[in-house]
């Protein structure tokens, strides 16, 4: 394991008193996590939420959904983000910021 190394894993203990998280990599295991509950996956997929267009003037504010907007980011540079509406309602907006290549974190 090296500095700003991208690892695939499931949590398996939180200590919050000592602020550490217990980790396991194993394949088997996030094999087991990403199956859980199927039947809830397959909810999710068939309920898409779209978004409001909204009428923003700001230079980081972009009208796209959330796959847009990581797609578009893939092409910038670390910490560069883009404004986006929220699914949530219309009284939110999303900042969805490039992390590392291929990973992003969003805040609304």
């Amino acid at each position: 394991v090296k500095e700003d190394q991208i690892l695939a894993c499931v949590i398996i203990g939180v200590q919050p008193e000592t602020y550490q998280v217990e980790l396991d990599h194993r394949s088997s295991s996030i094999a087991k996590a990403e199956n859980i509950n199927p039947a809830d996956k397959a909810a999710k997929k068939k309920t898409k939420v779209l978004f409001v267009r909204r009428n923003i003037t700001h230079p980081h504010f972009q009208n796209v959904s959330r796959t847009k907007a990581m797609a578009l980011l893939q092409a910038m540079n670390r910490g560069e983000f883009i404004i986006r509406p929220s699914s949530a309602g219309m009284n939110k907006l999303t900042v969805t910021r490039k992390v590392f290549d291929n990973v992003c974190s969003e805040v609304q």
